[in-house]
């Protein structure tokens, strides 16, 4: 294999390395905000503001906090948080 070719090689596997790092990096940022959300969403409810919204609203509100809570235990999976955490 020609000098070139291989150099070819390392740069297309340091490229596929940066990518996924940044991938990495992306999930840790979605995750710090869905814990953030559901943390913020929380202390909303805990001071009793939701008890005063219309029930369609309060209802759609919970229904999206739903979502967010799936999320965040979907990333509680062990392999997504070695992942996630590694080099943390």
């Amino acid at each position: 294999m020609a000098l070139s070719d291989k150099l070819t090689l390392l740069h297309q596997e340091l490229t596929q390395r940066q990518k996924a790092m940044q991938a990495r990096a992306l999930l840790q940022n979605l995750r710090m905000t869905i814990l953030d959300t559901n943390s913020g969403i929380q202390e909303i409810v805990d001071s009793g503001s939701f008890t005063t919204l219309d029930t369609e609203i309060k209802n759609i509100l919970v229904d999206g906090w739903n979502i967010s809570k799936v999320a965040q235990t979907a990333f509680e999976d062990a392999a997504i948080a070695e992942l996630l955490d590694w080099r943390r």
